[in-house]
């Protein structure tokens, strides 16, 4: 596992955005966004918007998710474009695993 370059703190937000509508992602963002200027770094995962059928039957049992980028490029552009720094630890074609801080 990599050393992480905070020492206040990690939030981990695993699975959390993707059941938030757009109103509460940008709210939750943007608390977010004021404790990494605290030192804190942000760990979570984005869905992206390209889903095979198969994970859009099963979104049907477990509940509506919102899908708000359609490649990496998206999300680090959103990011950045709140004075964040992006670092993708992996990504495959349906998610992004990655890490925010200031």
């Amino acid at each position: 596992m990599q050393k992480l370059e905070t020492d206040k703190g990690i939030i981990v937000a695993e699975g959390l955005f993707s059941y938030l509508n757009n109103e509460n992602f940008e709210f939750v963002i943007d608390n977010i966004s004021r404790m990494t200027q605290k030192g804190f770094s942000l760990i979570t995962h984005e869905p992206l918007k390209t889903i095979s059928l198969s994970r859009k039957f099963i979104s049907l049992f477990i509940g509506k998710t919102y899908r708000r980028f359609n490649s990496v490029k998206q999300i680090k552009e959103y990011y950045n474009s709140r004075r964040l720094k992006i670092k993708i630890i992996t990504k495959n074609k349906f998610q992004v695993i990655y890490r925010v801080y200031r």
